[in-house]
């Protein structure tokens, strides 16, 4: 009688062994490809939400001063210790719809009125206005009335048959611009590290979460030459840019250094430093922030220092151009 082959009960338990441990390793890169793909995605989310907010706040710095009159100023800082409060003040504002585009409009010293020659308004609804002269010099603030053109009337003896006005759209009749104010206000965010700020807009918009500090420069033209000759930083005071009149003869752009970091705390990563910098070619200068181990297990966390820039193009001149 032939005898049957079998495996003996060593050697079952020799391959369930060698199973288990292939099952083990495949188990632990499945974890840590998981955990990996988790990190990466809060990365992402947080870079995209962030990219929304870059693009507003750079919108933002462009727009400042835009149908404001020359003898108001159009913008302020105040705070210390990389945490500041910008404060912008425009007609426009890229999160409203109504308030983008203008009127171009002449003067009529027969029926005093300022009427309508082209209306470039986004909502043609939007009929709240300021009125303001090609050397930016405030007339009025006025309903735009219904005719053939429409029109906003203003009874003004000084003003030249012909002469011509811009009237930009309001976001209400309550003021004659808005303000528009970024600022850090604390974060209950679970994914940023412990006393964290997120840098809002109009102190209810979260624009950057996760926010440790924020510097601002300020560049300015002094020959106006088109070239920017130096940045203050932080501040308005410094003599190019210490007056209204110089703000609107001189000032050329913004530039905002944000620190944050990355996705929430990992702790199979070491930053590795106590200080974060960032050589920046526009304004040349070091940009650095210290005392990073202020925050509590810091190395944990993925610092990145965020830029955003733009040229102050509605400010910078003392009329517009026809």
């Amino acid at each position: 009688m032939r005898k049957k082959n079998a495996f003996t009960l060593i050697e079952l338990l020799v391959t369930m062994t060698i199973m288990l441990i292939v099952l083990s390793a495949v188990y632990l890169t499945y974890i840590s490809t998981l955990k990996g793909y988790k990190r990466e995605s809060v990365i992402g989310a947080k870079v995209t939400e962030e990219q929304i907010g870059i693009e507003l706040m750079r919108k933002d710095f462009s727009l400042a001063g835009i149908g404001i009159p020359i003898s108001t100023q159009p913008l302020f800082i105040s705070g210390s210790n990389d945490n500041y409060t910008l404060t912008l003040r425009m007609t426009h504002s890229p999160s409203s719809e109504k308030t983008l585009g203008y009127i171009l409009m002449g003067y009529n010293n027969t029926t005093k009125r300022f009427e309508t020659i082209k209306d470039i308004r986004n909502d043609k609804t939007a009929n709240d206005l300021i009125v303001l002269g090609t050397d930016k010099q405030r007339y009025t603030l006025g309903r735009l009335l219904t005719g053939t053109p429409t029109y906003i009337n203003f009874d003004c003896s000084t003003i030249d048959n012909g002469t011509l006005a811009f009237a930009f759209p309001l976001e209400d009749n309550s003021s004659e611009y808005q303000t528009i104010t970024y600022s850090l206000i604390p974060s209950t965010l679970s994914r940023c590290f412990q006393g964290s700020s997120n840098l809002v807009r109009k102190n209810t918009y979260p624009i950057i979460n996760c926010v440790k500090g924020v510097k601002y420069y300020f560049g300015y033209d002094n020959d106006s030459n088109g070239s920017i000759d130096g940045y203050c930083e932080n501040s308005l005071n410094c003599d190019p840019l210490n007056s209204i009149s110089k703000l609107y003869t001189n000032l050329k752009s913004i530039v905002a250094f944000i620190l944050t970091h990355d996705g929430s705390k990992d702790r199979n990563f070491n930053f590795g430093s106590t200080s974060i910098s960032y050589q920046d070619t526009e304004t040349g200068r070091n940009i650095t922030f210290t005392n990073l181990n202020s925050v509590p297990e810091y190395s944990l966390y993925r610092w990145k220092i965020i830029k955003i820039s733009s040229k102050t193009v509605n400010i910078r001149g003392t009329a517009y151009e026809q």
